[in-house]
């Protein structure tokens, strides 16, 4: 079974990420898979999961990354956990696949 880290919603598009906070750097490390098969994008940032640093540090990391405006990202589902969702709006999903694919 073939599992994507994003899902396209009437809302937007939905990232799932497995983010690791307090790292010595700040970036994607590649594909995560879970017991269930599901996709996440695995990301690292500097910042530590205290008083929500690392949610603020990813979505910053996003916006940079995918060159869109904070706005245009929403932390909807794991604030207080490894696993999270983000509402991109505003994006298409061929944009969005074509800026995830460039990520180093």
């Amino acid at each position: 079974m073939l599992c994507y880290p994003w899902r396209e919603t009437e809302r937007g598009i939905e990232l799932f990420i497995r983010l690791t906070a307090k790292s010595s750097y700040n970036g994607v490390q590649g594909l995560y898979y879970d017991s269930k098969e599901r996709a996440f994008l695995k990301i690292a940032v500097t910042a530590p999961a205290r008083d929500g640093l690392a949610n603020k540090a990813l979505l910053t990391f996003l916006g940079d990354k995918l060159r869109c405006t904070p706005s245009s990202l929403a932390l909807i589902k794991g604030h207080t956990e490894r696993y999270k969702t983000i509402l991109m709006t505003d994006f298409s999903l061929t944009v969005t696949v074509l800026q995830l694919k460039l990520l180093p």
